[in-house]
């Protein structure tokens, strides 16, 4: 099984008590920022889990979309990126937020 993690406070915390892991998720939300820009969406969220599915470098547990609201609700993001750590996705955020004020993301 990949390794959960717990997101208290920015930090970030490997957890392997399911039943704990199970009950944090039951109380937080993972939603790291939400920004919605006309008709486009950009979110930001904690994966819970470690998606680098490689066996080098740091677990990559964060990841931003926009989505153009415009498609179908079920529609796959227009542009999306994953991170390592807080910092890098709040970054990513407000980069994606700023491309899509600016037209540059169609």
């Amino acid at each position: 099984m990949t390794q959960p993690y717990l997101l208290i406070n920015k930090d970030i915390q490997a957890c392997d008590e399911l039943s704990i892991f199970a009950e944090f998720w039951q109380n937080n939300n993972p939603v790291i920022a939400k920004t919605r820009i006309g008709n486009f969406l950009v979110t930001t969220v904690f994966l819970k889990v470690d998606c680098n599915f490689s066996d080098r470098g740091s677990p990559v547990l964060f990841e931003t979309m926009v989505f153009d609201m415009l498609l179908d609700k079920d529609s796959e993001p227009i542009l999306f990126s994953r991170d390592t750590d807080y910092e890098y996705a709040e970054d990513n955020h407000q980069q994606m937020s700023y491309m899509v004020l600016k037209g540059e993301i169609i």
